[in-house]
């Protein structure tokens, strides 16, 4: 079985993708996508528009959308008179479309089993917006080489937005205390004080190598608080 985690965010496109079991291979890819013709020319565009699948970062993903030609998964300051999409309704639009399809080809996988992806905690609780976006992910995409087929979408929430608002923003003390130490004060007792942790307790990602904003390792508010909250820390 393969499978497929997907995050098309704001600013970057994070994918998971490997047979289930296995160590998954991490894709981070620029979320820039909109029509080929708002691409700015530059040294070798020639061999960037031939490229099957965007194998380099900065090498855009052609995707052929309603018969309009997109590059997807770069920066979006390569394109002219172009906003990118920064409303709550993101998911409908077409440049998070493109992107989809663009992260899908990027696993190099003609028929994925499952793809998991995510919607903000407000949004993933509308049945509307799970269904919606169900829809656009299930099923044959493209034609020719670029064909894929994709079987089954689970749509989960995204709490880390929340989470990390509530970090940076508790006063409440016994919320604050669960956030240091994974537990209420009823466990409290004889605990050691936890070392300080960095400025910033949430590292960035970095290309190649993280596939989204997680705890840093060596902060324990950062890491226990993830798990207290019932999310994953990175490895």
């Amino acid at each position: 079985m393969y499978v497929v985690g997907l995050d098309i965010g704001y600013s970057n496109v994070k994918i998971a993708a490997g047979p289930r079991g296995d160590l998954q291979r991490l894709i981070l890819h620029p979320a820039g996508a909109a029509p080929r013709e708002s691409l700015g020319e530059r040294i070798g565009a020639e061999e960037e528009a031939g490229s099957a699948t965007g194998a380099a970062a900065d090498r855009p993903v052609p995707v052929d959308l309603d018969g309009v030609l997109r590059a997807a998964a770069i920066e979006p300051e390569r394109f002219d008179d172009w906003q990118r999409p920064l409303h709550e309704d993101y998911p409908a639009t077409p440049s998070y479309h493109a992107l989809a399809l663009a992260a899908l080809r990027l696993t190099g996988q003609r028929a994925i089993d499952v793809v998991v992806t995510g919607l903000p905690v407000a949004q993933a609780g509308d049945p509307r917006r799970r269904e919606r976006l169900t829809r656009l992910l299930t099923g044959r995409h493209g034609s020719g080489e670029a064909r894929l087929e994709v079987g089954e979408v689970r749509v989960a929430s995204q709490p880390i937005g929340a989470f990390l608002d509530l970090v940076y923003t508790a006063t409440d003390e016994e919320i604050l205390e669960r956030i240091e130490t994974g537990a209420d004060r009823r466990g409290s007792a004889g605990r050691t004080p936890e070392p300080p942790c960095p400025d910033r307790p949430y590292r960035e990602p970095v290309p190649g190598r993280t596939p989204s904003v997680g705890p840093d390792p060596e902060c324990p508010k950062a890491v226990s608080g993830h798990l207290a909250f019932g999310l994953q820390p990175m490895e």
